[in-house]
């Protein structure tokens, strides 16, 4: 998985609901069990620096249970915290996972895309 920060081109419907301060994000790649070491890390930095985030999934190649689990983890620290987490554009393939697990309203994907 590939985390990059996204500087221009942002969805003006997207930015409208988020806070002046914060922060966007693509995710590529993959995130499955085979990554979950490294894309927690990765994820960490991401999480712990910015306020209020906002995450684009539109390129996630493939997904698995553990890859849902970090999208989980998430949304629950920036909940506790109080902050502002909002992933969105998941692909066919994350869509698809959500749906059998019956996850999407618990992470509140939206299909806005930059």
């Amino acid at each position: 998985m590939k985390i990059k920060p996204i500087k221009s081109k942002k969805s003006k419907a997207l930015t409208e609901k988020m806070p002046a301060n914060s922060h966007y994000f693509s995710v590529s790649g993959d995130m499955t069990i085979h990554t979950a070491a490294q894309d927690h890390q990765a994820l960490l930095e991401v999480v712990t620096e910015s306020e209020a985030l906002a995450i684009d999934l539109s390129q996630l190649e493939e997904i698995d249970t553990s890859g849902i689990q970090q999208l989980l983890a998430i949304k629950r620290w920036y909940e506790k915290e109080n902050k502002i987490c909002h992933l969105h554009s998941i692909s066919e393939t994350g869509t698809e996972l959500l749906q059998l697990l019956n996850l999407e309203s618990r992470l509140e994907l939206t299909p806005t895309r930059y």
